[in-house]
């Protein structure tokens, strides 16, 4: 039975195929081709074609010769293989005819394309081997492409169980945003591009010796190291002595020489904006600029390019990666496997027959003994003692393994004592696993992945205790113990498990990007191996270095320039537009991937979701009882609404499409109806199998929504419980302790004093002023600067004013200006901790010290505050005059620098930052021991094969250490940018130093310290690549793979893990962790809807003159285009720097005019077309008139000064009009808003980063400000001022170059003067401060806080992409709602009165249509809704919207519980007070009806009457002529008649008489009524007046009987007793039978 269900699922969903159609005619008569083997082979045979053009490039044959043929053999069968696959495709398929020909399969074409560059890279070695030409020609390039045939072996897993359009539309979604965020990152970068052009131009002016002559610059021309200048006495650095500052261009170098960075033109502007924002060299630039230009202007333009460029717009990539995948997963969780709980590998489940003859999974104990062994043994190899025992023996074999180390050379033994430990170990372990074997058997062995990894380790470290293999590659196997220590901890072992438990996604990303790489560095191997002067791409492990190198990032620039350089002038911008587009894809979205998949690792399953909300809800009073009442009016409700689903009234409805509004009303109504239905009126007699089915569903619903609602009673019980026993408690404390709640025991609890205090103390600015009537807070104008001034107390408030005056004034010190010989800087020390003092003597006496409820040590922040002022206060009375290094004076002086910590105490937001970070601590905690873990397993590693070997003389050309003696000459390293060559005879600078045989200067693998240190800068992605050039050149090329393999682990799978792991918990503390997905989506959609705004658009003119006319033209899409095209023709006048005396400068200055006039007329046009008034309401209008009127500004001053401000001013007219192009362009708008509201959101985040960075450089100051420069530590980088090191910091928080400064500020004697008096006597670093400030700083900052960031950027992203298929607003039903709001609001104020929300609710179409034919009930809920919430008043343009939001939504999937409570019980509420309303309404024109009836049938007898009396007295007194004349009492009465059908009409409710129930009541009902549908009025035929009828009858029958008859028919009298059951059954008629004459009526519009 479960498989046909699965199968039936299957076939009603089918499987998408990406992949090849492989499986090829069964009647074809080439029968080979279908064969699994073949195509096994042919997978196998593309990995072997990747691997021959691999190893086909003319450095790899100069090496190894034999290799020529050897791939020149294997192309040839790959080509006979491949052809023959192809001819057999050919023929089977047809080649052009039939539908699934050759040519119109893609795949079959790439098939074909593959083999066409086989024959051509086969043809080329051929003429290659003859020697026709060159291996070193540009020809190689033909063999580009055959790397794409890697395709080939991975494309049979492009096959999904899903709906193609389905996987489709994910592809093109995500396609789409990739896109917009590409567009958005080229608009940031074009805008930092343009300015950079101008603010900078050329970095073309070095010092260069006096003598210098053009044409003749060469290294020993330049100034060492090589100096940027300004040719501008105020600005920039000036050249010493003997140096001047000249222009290289003018001097003769080439664009070549120069280098390609800067800011020339907008190309290489943009090329330079890109790599600055990788964080890769930025600083360097950054110095350059600040040599030639104003210091402020390089700060400026480098900062907020690093902000906005680095940290917002490019993590918005990690935020459509991240939404992507989580779109991807819910689809594909059948393929991937659902993700479950840790389960111990020593149970198994599986299923078992019950005696009921269900199926329960039953839990098999994988340990049951099967093995021959005793029963003694069995049971001691289960006891927990056992595995205790085995762990703590891992444990002393770790701790032997890392205290390895470097003994020197002299040291050299076969034998230590390490290698016997190991031997010992190694003999344990293999016991270990015997005894298990014995135990359980071999097949029980081998059945856990646990035992199978031991035995693997088993295996290897036996053999590594061989003496020829001992401290090899079998080193990983012993260093690998570690791994099982993960055992100890459950919270470690849960967490690994969450994290690479479900292998599949991680391992096949993995395998992805290691397919990337070996297919990139191919194609880069085949492109650049015929380029001379460039070894990087001349073998193929080379390319895979670059091209890895580029992957990390580091040093990924100096790839792409040692190219440009090599490759020339022509090609240098296709070859960087390669290296770009590469960078690109492997940083932000291969990486992003990565973040994605652990995300979705840490993501909780749904229903563990609901189950964590049910539990940390806390509900208020009001929603003490979920069920509804059980009323009259309700009971009737519920009564109508089950008819009306059961009736399926809507089934005869027509195809049209409902909206959601429409939708999400009758689920309500439907749920609403099976949780107050009855049992007997769901499951019935004499229903089909499928209605009993779905009805027993229901009843299941129901009893699950009846136990839901008695859980969440109950948790609420226990919560008011636990709160009303905590309140007893504490006043049984006040009444039985006399010292309870007393400050300093002494202070009476209601003492004068204290409540003075308290007053000061909780004093607090409050402009909050509220309505009298309604109790609404009302906005006041500059309400965000009283929600400001009100965020803390007036007192935090002074003392936030005093601790911020105390910074600024350690701003001042430095080593040279030291606070305890500055008399004013002593000012602000004693102001702070005299108002300090005053603070928390108040706030004790307010609230107590200790043990009282507010105390002022009962948290982290109040511990803080009383050291922060203990370390201020000992400090001032101290003031030591001489501080020696590493001393406690100077100890005292760094925790000093813990004063700016006070805001984070004073604001609240700032707490809750607090809370944020160390709230994740517990899952911080544990990926810092998984990497600590990796870093030990490596430096395990590393110390038993790399120590003392990686020492080698500073002389190259010294081999032995006994030779190393003497001096030498080194060059000397002048500049990274110019691209010198030279001359014949000329030297390179350089000096002579002495011989040292040492080790690398900032690293070495002697010990597990050293090498634990190497290896967490190495993580850091910084420093690798010298790590992995000395490992290389000193132990051996093969060794590099311990370094690729230690940075694949630490940056595809550490790092990300870092970010995954503070995004989770910023979810998780922001409440969106434990949201499903509809809540998640339903927190953005309101997030969404507080930023939209109504339109700020004028209605167009009414008469089609010429106001309508330039209307029409300025709100026409080809005219917006228009616009847009020409901002950014504009924008390119700016490619080049406007300079005053460039002489191009001018023609581009009167284009801009030009184009300033263009801008004036359209902003005339627009102005003609709203009125100013209209054109004023908009702000993109007001900036546009902003911008154009400083353009007519600046054209009047241009013409008049024509100098370099107009310029300038120039310049940046046309830059404040680029940033009209996001107005313009809906995608740029949204992404823009992005990055803006997480600016907003982040903004405390930025200010904790700040705060952090302030003390950081303050204590730098202390420790480091003193340090000789060094290769890092120069006029530049230094810490001798706090400002400085402020920048210093700044560029450490970017990773650039932070370890080199950090073994900078570790010198030691005796590179370095030391003094034992004073610390700013002496240029000597500490070894152990820089060890932990620079470590500790890194780790915050760059990992945690920099991570909360992209956390923030992730949440803000999913506001502002939603579909269709959400089920929730998209943009285009808000732009519908805008549009028909301003239609609305007339006047423009935000606000509409109650009554025209009716009006709006008609207006709107598609999604949020209200059809009046079929949800008249729905509209009237919405109508009442409004007028209920707001007491008749103005509801503004956020009421309406919000009111839809929630009617367009199921809120019992998206809205969280005590939200959904209040929902529910106001839609009750609405619902019960309409039906009354209805009722009232109706029973009132019911009795109306029933009085003019009465009225009605008096005149007709009054008339019969009159008749009869009329005719008896002819009768009696006959007349001589007879003459019949109605009186005027029958005129009158006859023309009432003619008119009440349509008095009646006009205020007609849909109900019917109490008497009358046939189909005279319709009549009389529709008589002379005019009926109407969708804005249509159908007027009926004029009815007969009753008159004629009833004087018809008279004279045709005549005679009183009839009359009386035809009276009693039409009275309208019914007994009392079966009014409430008319009623009864006329509310239920009227929810079931709908009729397009009583909308109106119902509406009562």
């Amino acid at each position: 039975m479960l498989k046909r269900k699965q199968s039936s699922r299957v076939e009603a969903q089918p499987v998408t195929d990406f992949g090849p159609d492989e499986s090829l005619s069964d009647n074809a008569d080439i029968l080979w081709i279908n064969k699994p083997w073949v195509h096994s082979l042919l997978r196998i045979c593309a990995i072997i074609s990747v691997i021959s053009v691999c190893m086909n490039t003319p450095m790899t044959f100069e090496h190894y010769p034999p290799l020529q043929y050897v791939t020149f053999t294997l192309d040839t069968l790959l080509m006979f293989l491949y052809t023959a696959e192809m001819i057999a495709k050919m023929h089977i398929r047809g080649i052009v005819k039939g539908d699934s020909s050759y040519v119109k399969d893609r795949w079959c074409v790439f098939d074909g394309f593959m083999v066409f560059c086989l024959w051509v890279s086969l043809v080329l070695q051929v003429f290659e081997i003859a020697d026709i030409v060159d291996q070193m020609s540009p020809w190689g390039m033909l063999r580009i492409p055959r790397p794409l045939i890697m395709i080939r072996a991975f494309r049979i897993y492009f096959r999904f169980e899903l709906p193609r359009t389905r996987i489709t539309n994910i592809l093109k979604r995500s396609g789409e945003q990739i896109w917009s965020v590409s567009i958005f990152l080229l608009f940031f970068l074009l805008l930092y591009g343009i300015l950079g052009v101008q603010m900078f131009g050329t970095f073309t002016y070095h010092c260069v010796v006096n003598d210098t002559k053009p044409g003749n610059v060469t290294w020993n021309s330049l100034a060492i190291p090589d100096t940027h200048c300004s040719p501008e006495l105020e600005e920039g650095y000036q050249c010493p002595p003997g140096f001047k500052c000249m222009d290289l261009e003018d001097l003769g170098l080439s664009r070549q020489e120069l280098g390609y960075s800067g800011f020339n033109e907008i190309g290489t502007s943009i090329f330079t904006v890109y790599e600055a924002a990788s964080q890769e060299g930025w600083v360097f630039l950054m110095y350059r600029a600040i040599d030639s230009f104003p210091r402020w202007r390089s700060y400026f333009y480098f900062i907020t390019l690093i902000f906005f460029l680095a940290w917002l717009v490019k993590n918005v990539f990690i935020a459509v990666i991240i939404e992507t995948f989580a779109e991807i997963r819910v689809q594909f969780q059948q393929m991937w496997g659902s993700r479950s709980s840790t389960t111990s590998t020593a149970t198994t489940q599986m299923f078992h027959e019950d005696a009921a003859g269900g199926w329960q999974l039953v839990a098999v104990d994988v340990n049951k003994p099967q093995g021959r062994a005793p029963a003694c043994l069995q049971q001691m190899m289960r006891s927990s003692v056992f595995h205790m025992f085995i762990l703590s023996m891992v444990t002393v074999d770790v701790i032997v393994a890392a205290s390895n180390y470097h003994k020197g050379e002299s040291f050299r033994r076969q034998y230590d004592e390490f290698y016997l430990a190991e031997v010992a170990f190694t003999v344990l372990f293999d016991l270990e696993a015997l005894l298990k074997i014995w135990c359980l058997g071999f097949t029980g062995y081998i059945s856990s992945s646990l035992h199978k990894f031991e035995l693997l380790l088993v295996i290897g470290t036996t053999l590594h205790v061989y003496p020829d293999l001992y401290h090899s590659q079998f080193t990983y196997f012993q260093v690998l113990r570690v791994v099982r220590l993960i055992k100890i901890s459950p919270a470690l072992e849960d967490f690994v498990y969450k994290i690479f438990g479900p292998g599949k996604k991680l391992g096949s990303l993995v395998v992805f990007t290691a397919s990337l790489l070996i297919v990139m560095s191919a194609i880069s191997l085949q492109m650049f191996c015929f380029v001379e002067e460039l070894d990087r791409f001349t073998t193929f492990p080379r390319a895979f270095m670059s091209m890895f190198q580029i992957l990390t990032q580091e040093g990924w620039v100096d790839v792409m320039d040692q190219t440009l350089n090599a490759v020339g002038h022509m090609w240098a911008p296709v070859v960087a537009i390669y290296f770009i587009l590469y960078h690109l894809f492997a940083t932000l979205i291969l990486l992003s991937l990565f973040v994605a998949v652990i995300l979705d690792n840490l993501e909780l399953d749904e229903d563990l979701k609901k189950l964590k909300q049910l539990r940390k809800s806390v509900f208020s009073i009001r929603a003490r009882n979920l069920l509804e009442k059980e009323t009259a009016v309700t009971k009737i409700l519920r009564a109508c609404t089950r008819q009306r689903m059961l009736s399926g009234s809507f089934e005869g409805q027509p195809a049209k499409e409902r909206s959601i509004l429409s939708v999400q009303h009758h689920i309500r109504q439907e749920r609403r109806s099976l949780r107050h239905g009855s049992n007997s009126q769901r499951i019935s007699r004499g229903k089909s199998l499928e209605t009993l089915t779905q009805d027993h569903s229901n009843t299941v619903r129901y009893r699950n929504a009846q136990r839901e609602d008695s859980e969440i009673k109950m948790i609420q019980e226990k919560k008011e419980q636990a709160e009303m026993k905590r309140k007893v408690q504490e006043e049984e404390l006040r009444e039985n302790h006399p010292y309870f709640d007393k400050p300093l025991f002494i202070v009476g609890r209601e003492h004068r004093f204290r409540n003075f205090c308290r007053v000061v103390v909780r004093a607090r600015f409050n402009a909050s002023k509220t309505d009298p009537v309604t109790g609404a807070v009302k906005n006041t104008k500059y309400h965000q600067l009283y929600d400001l001034l009100g965020l803390v107390t007036y007192l935090d408030w002074v003392m936030i004013i005093v601790t911020i005056c105390s910074c600024i004034s350690m701003m001042f010190e430095s080593p040279f200006r030291r606070v305890m010989h500055a008399p004013t800087l002593q000012i602000a020390e004693y102001v702070f901790v005299i108002f300090m003092s005053i603070e928390l003597n108040l706030k004790i006496m307010a609230d107590g010290l200790f043990f009282t409820p507010t105390a002022v040590i009962r948290d982290f922040g109040g511990v803080m505050d009383i050291f922060i002022y203990l370390v201020s206060l000992i400090f001032l009375c101290w003031m030591p005059q001489n501080v020696p290094a590493e001393s406690g004076a100077q100890l005292l002086m760094v925790l000093r620098c813990l004063r700016p910590l006070r805001i984070f105490k004073l604001v609240p937001q700032m707490r809750k930052v607090v809370r944020e970070l160390f709230s994740g601590f517990k899952e911080i905690f544990l990926v810092s021991i998984l990497l600590l873990t990796l870093m030990l397993v490596f430096a395990s590693f590393g110390v038993q094969l790399f120590a003392g070997k990686l020492a080698k003389c500073n002389d190259p050309n010294i081999l032995r250490r006994e030779d190393c003696n003497g001096i030498f000459r080194i060059n000397v390293s002048v500049s990274k940018n110019l691209n010198l060559k030279l001359r014949p005879g000329e030297k390179k600078p350089g000096f002579w130093v002495p011989r040292v045989w040492a080790n690398p200067r900032n690293f070495n693998f002697d010990n597990v310290g050293n090498a634990m240190l190497a290896l967490f800068e190495v993580l850091s992605l910084k420093g690798w690549v010298e790590v992995r050039d000395v490992i290389i050149h000193r132990v051996g090329p093969m060794h590099g793979i311990y370094i690729h393999v230690f940075v694949f682990l630490g940056c595809m799978i550490g790092l990300t893990l870092f970010v995954g792991v503070v995004i989770a918990n910023f979810n998780e503390n922001k409440g969106t962790a434990l949201l499903t997905v509809d809540q998640r989506r339903w927190e953005d959609l309101k997030s969404r809807l507080k930023i939209a705004q109504p339109l700020h658009l004028p209605p167009r003119p009414d008469n089609d003159g010429f106001r309508a006319k330039m209307y029409d033209i300025t709100q026409h899409p080809f005219f917006k285009r228009t616009i847009a095209l020409l901002v950014l023709a504009q924008s390119v006048l700016l490619s080049v720097k406007w300079d005053v005396e460039d002489p191009v400068t001018v023609p581009l200055a009167t284009m801009s005019v030009v184009f300033t006039f263009i801008f004036v007329l359209e902003v005339t046009m627009k102005i003609i077309a709203m009125s100013p008034a209209g054109f004023w309401q908009s702000r993109r209008n007001r900036y546009d008139l902003l911008v154009t009127s400083l353009g007519v500004i600046w054209v009047v001053l241009h013409f008049a000064l024509l100098n370099a401000y107009t310029y300038m001013m120039g310049a940046c007219v046309i830059v404040f009009r680029f940033f009209s192009i996001c107005g313009k362009h809906v995608t740029l708008k949204m992404l823009l808003l992005t990055v803006v509201v997480s600016m907003y959101k982040s903004f405390f985040i930025i200010v904790g980063m700040f705060l952090l960075l302030l003390c950081y450089a303050f204590a730098g100051v202390v420790l480091f400000g003193t340090v000789k420069y060094g290769e890092n530590i120069n006029r530049h980088a230094n810490f001798s001022s706090a400002g400085k090191a402020i920048t210093v910091l700044f560029r450490i928080v970017t990773g650039e170059d932070w370890n080199k400064i950090m073994h900078d500020c570790m010198v030691q004697p005796p590179f370095c003067t030391p003094d034992e008096f004073t610390y700013w006597a002496t240029d000597c670093g500490n070894y152990a401060g820089a060890l932990m400030y620079f470590c500790s700083f890194y780790v915050i900052i760059a990992y945690i806080m920099l991570n909360l960031l992209v956390a923030i950027i992730v949440e803000n992203f999913s506001l502002f992409y939603s579909t269709e298929e959400d089920q929730l607003l998209s943009y285009n039903d808000l732009r519908h709602f805008q549009i028909i709001w301003n239609m609305v609001d007339d006047k423009r104020e935000g606000v509409i009165p109650t009554f025209r929300v009716k009006f709006l609710l008609r207006l709107l179409r598609g999604r949020l249509e209200v059809d009046l034919d079929k949800d008249k009930l729905l509209f009237k809920h919405m109508c009442y809704e409004m007028e209920r919430l707001h007491n008749g008043g103005d509801v503004t343009f956020h009421d309406v919207l919000s009111m839809l939001s929630y009617r367009s939504v199921d809120i019992r999937k998206s809205l969280q519980l005590e939200e959904l409570l209040a929902r529910e019980q106001l839609e009750y509420t609405i619902e019960e007070e309409v039906a009354k309303q209805t009722i009232r309404m109706w029973l009132k024109k019911c009795l109306k009806r029933i009085r003019a009836k009465q009225q009605q049938s008096c005149s007709i007898i009054h008339s019969l009457r009159e008749s009869q009396q009329q005719e008896l007295s002819r009768f009696l007194n006959p007349p001589s002529i007879e003459t019949t004349q109605p009186s005027e009492d029958m005129n009158a009465n006859s023309q009432d008649n003619n008119m009440q059908p349509e008095t009646s009409s006009q205020q007609q409710l849909l109900s019917p008489t109490l008497s009358d129930r046939g189909g005279s009541r319709q009549d009389a009902a529709d008589a002379g009524k005019p009926q109407r549908k969708f804005g249509q009025w159908r007027l009926p035929s004029a009815p007969k007046p009753i008159s004629h009828s009833v004087s018809s009858v008279n004279l045709r029958f005549g005679g009183r009987t009839t009359m009386k008859s035809v009276v009693c028919k039409m009275n309208p009298m019914t007994d009392a007793a079966s009014c409430g059951s008319e009623v009864k059954k006329w509310w239920t008629r009227q929810l079931t039978v709908e009729s397009d004459e009583s909308g109106d009526d119902l509406l009562d519009i």
